[in-house]
């Protein structure tokens, strides 16, 4: 069986002494430590910094967006009014008459037609045409007819077979507004006459679209009023010259202006309304 050594026999372990840093190495490491590690003066100014480059950056930002944005709202205004503009000359261009106020241009069939006016009853639609076209041909040898027709009014009959009444006008359509000008002037400084059926009839321009709504407005004005209890038919009557218009007992009820295409009723009578 072993012993034990005792700690009189343990040799002792040789422990180095302790190395101290020189003054130098020192004072280096404190130089070290102030030049770089960050107080917290340097946080704080760091901080400022930050907020006030943050501040900048998002002023500039919103002063971009709301110069963008004030540029970008006046111009919607802009085409805004523009719009306006456009609606409201579109409007009046609608509002117009253009064909009695000059404009050969609006497409209007009836610049390129001449009416034969006041033809006497009982004379067949064959031989209307007929009288119109030898007159035509008479006077007007160069001149190409296009068409030469007679104007029907009043509702369709139920029987197929039965034509609406004759109206006491028949039509002439040339090719283009400029001859039915010198077709017209012709017949005027010739002083030309037509005869249909024995009597003479009047021969003018055709009636314009424009004319033949300011004309049906005035006679939709006078039923509306005619129909009405608390006015007496007898005392409406329509004004076709002068100031055009519908007047109860020599009172305007309903006025039309000269650019106007149907008019309006005016009081006491603008509870009316003018029927389409």
């Amino acid at each position: 069986m072993g012993f034990l050594p005792s700690f009189a026999d343990v040799p002792s372990a040789e422990i180095p002494p302790p190395t101290i840093p020189s003054d130098d190495k020192v004072d280096a490491m404190f130089t070290f430590m102030r030049e770089n590690m960050v107080t917290k003066a340097d946080l704080m100014q760091l901080q400022r910094q930050i907020e006030e480059r943050t501040k900048s950056y998002v002023d500039s930002v919103v002063s971009a967006v709301t110069r963008e944005f004030t540029l970008t709202t006046q111009t919607v205004v802009d085409l805004c009014n523009r719009v306006d503009k456009l609606e409201a000359a579109d409007r009046r261009r609608t509002a117009s008459v253009p064909p009695t106020m000059g404009s050969r241009n609006s497409g209007d069939a009836a610049f390129k037609q001449i009416a034969f006016k006041r033809i006497p009853d009982g004379i067949s639609a064959d031989k209307r045409v007929q009288a119109i076209e030898e007159f035509m041909a008479t006077n007007f040898e160069g001149i190409r007819v296009k068409d030469c027709f007679n104007v029907r009014t009043g509702p369709f009959p139920t029987d197929r077979a039965k034509e609406r009444a004759l109206a006491a006008v028949s039509i002439v359509e040339v090719s283009n507004s400029d001859i039915q000008r010198a077709v017209l002037q012709k017949i005027k400084s010739q002083n030309l006459k037509c005869t249909i059926g024995g009597k003479m009839v009047e021969v003018k321009a055709a009636m314009t679209a424009a004319a033949s709504a300011r004309n049906s407005a005035l006679r939709r004005a006078e039923r509306v009023l005619k129909e009405d209890d608390a006015i007496d038919a007898a005392k409406v009557k329509i004004e076709w010259m002068g100031s055009r218009g519908v007047t109860v007992d020599k009172i305007y009820a309903f006025v039309q202006e000269n650019a106007d295409v149907t008019g309006k009723f005016v009081k006491p009578f603008e509870r009316f309304v003018l029927p389409s």
